[in-house]
């Protein structure tokens, strides 16, 4: 049997990332989401990225354990089939961030922002 993910978590099911991948001292964390689920008999007779089929993953639960408490102003998700920036609702406890992807078909990136960042954006 091999050991479980980095990113998993065998109790809850949940994501997770390890403290030391995480960079504070900017203000700004990005950790990005790959979902190589696809239909692989519609796709066997497709060449390239559109015999890909994806299955999308849903209703994702992500923790993370910060290396430090920090405030943790928003977090708002990217993916390439949508043109706009989705914020998520979040939880900050101590040195644990929760918060849920809704929907991930392929790709998506997830952008973390920390208390009163002097970041423009």
């Amino acid at each position: 049997m091999s050991p479980p993910s980095p990113l998993s978590d065998p109790l809850d099911g949940s994501l997770r990332k390890d403290p030391q991948e995480l960079d504070l001292d900017g203000g700004v964390d990005f950790t990005d989401f790959v979902n190589y689920n696809r239909d692989e008999a519609r796709g066997k007779e497709v060449k390239g990225p559109a015999g890909e089929f994806p299955i999308d993953v849903r209703d994702i639960r992500v923790r993370l354990q910060l290396p430090q408490a920090r405030q943790v102003r928003s977090v708002t998700l990217f993916r390439p089939e949508t043109d706009r920036a989705e914020p998520l609702s979040l939880e900050c406890r101590g040195r644990t961030l929760t918060f849920a992807v809704p929907r991930i078909a392929v790709y998506g990136v997830v952008d973390i922002r920390y208390g009163r960042s002097w970041w423009p954006f």
